[in-house]
């Protein structure tokens, strides 16, 4: 879910020059993603979402309001105060 929201989403399309895609794949070298905690709360968090949005895609529901909830936790994460 991570690579999905917002924050990451603006960060690799920051790199990438318009009409060229979305990024090189050295941009991911520049994103840290920690490993998986199954102690943290916030990855505890993060895994449930994601699970929860697959689930609603394979039943056609909408996935907005997952999403807005992935950016939320996401900026916990990374300690982004927006």
């Amino acid at each position: 879910s991570i690579l999905n929201s917002e924050i990451v989403n603006d960060f690799i399309s920051s790199f990438s020059q318009a009409g060229r895609g979305f990024g090189t794949p050295s941009v991911m070298e520049n994103l840290v993603i920690p490993k998986f905690d199954s102690k943290d709360k916030i990855h505890i968090k993060l895994s449930e979402l994601s699970e929860n949005a697959h689930n609603s895609v394979k039943r056609g529901s909408d996935i907005i309001d997952i999403e807005k909830e992935i950016n939320e936790v996401v900026k916990k994460l990374w300690n982004i105060k927006s």
